[in-house]
């Protein structure tokens, strides 16, 4: 194991496509942003199991979850990691397809889409933006 430091962007694939696994054992990960980077490189992580991470890795699947401050499950899963180099490959290709179904830009952009669609069904009756900003460029123009 070794800490590579500070790298530029775009030179990270490269970097976590060389990991075996990525560990973030983090009590408190809102998102998790270098869990989805990791499984897109087919790296599985082993995560404590808080907000981000449980929301993207399964469990047994797509790589391992840890309950915050369980020293002897981290190090069981940490084992398995580099005792089963089969488990932990099957796992890394899991991840990669979750995460690429999950959070490519196609995805993300109909999940945003579906939720100005529900926003615009729920605006008040006779709600129309386009007619208030021609009304109100009318009264500036005034």
């Amino acid at each position: 194991m070794f800490l590579a430091g500070w790298h530029a962007q775009q030179d990270l694939p490269e970097f976590l496509s060389a990991a075996d696994a990525l560990v973030l054992t983090s009590e408190r990960e809102q998102f998790g942003q270098v869990v989805i980077e990791a499984m897109a490189c087919g790296v599985p992580a082993v995560a404590t199991r808080s907000l981000g991470p449980a929301a993207i890795i399964e469990d047994r699947r797509t790589g391992w979850l840890v309950e915050p401050d369980d020293e002897a499950a981290l190090a069981a899963a940490l084992t398995e990691v580099i005792n089963d180099p089969a488990e932990r490959a099957r796992r890394g290709e899991a991840a990669r397809r979750a995460v690429r179904k999950r959070f490519s830009w196609a995805t993300i952009a109909a999940d945003l889409a579906a939720v100005l669609e529900e926003a615009v069904d729920d605006r008040p009756a006779g709600h129309d933006p386009r007619a208030r900003y021609a009304a109100s460029r009318k009264r500036n123009a005034a």
